[in-house]
């Protein structure tokens, strides 16, 4: 994605600070038996308004979380469903800011 010249008014832009939380949640599905284990690291998402929102994003099993710093979402995180519509992936990839090649 280096290569890319993208202007950065129109990428959402997400943050993680030093304060955000790692979640991991565990347990044994009751419809299969199989044990299961799901992380989520709070991330904060700027929409547009005044204020960023705070999100959740998952984690892959044994991935460290990201580092405190500003990123943007990876296009591989999109898909196209079934019906042909854009989707968001359950596992966002995302790509810090100075890696981007967005420009201001």
């Amino acid at each position: 994605m280096k290569n890319v010249n993208v202007n950065e008014a129109y990428l959402l832009k997400l943050q993680v600070f030093d304060t955000s939380v790692v979640r991991e949640r565990s347990g044994v599905s009751e419809k299969t038996g199989k044990p299961w284990n799901l992380r989520t690291q709070e991330v904060y998402v700027n929409l547009g308004g005044q204020f960023p929102v705070l999100v959740n994003i998952h984690l892959d099993e044994g991935q460290a979380p990201y580092p405190t710093g500003f990123y943007y979402i990876h296009p591989a995180s999109f898909r196209a469903n079934g019906f042909g519509e854009l989707q968001v992936s359950r596992n966002l990839v995302l790509v810090p800011v100075e890696e981007s090649g967005a420009t201001k």
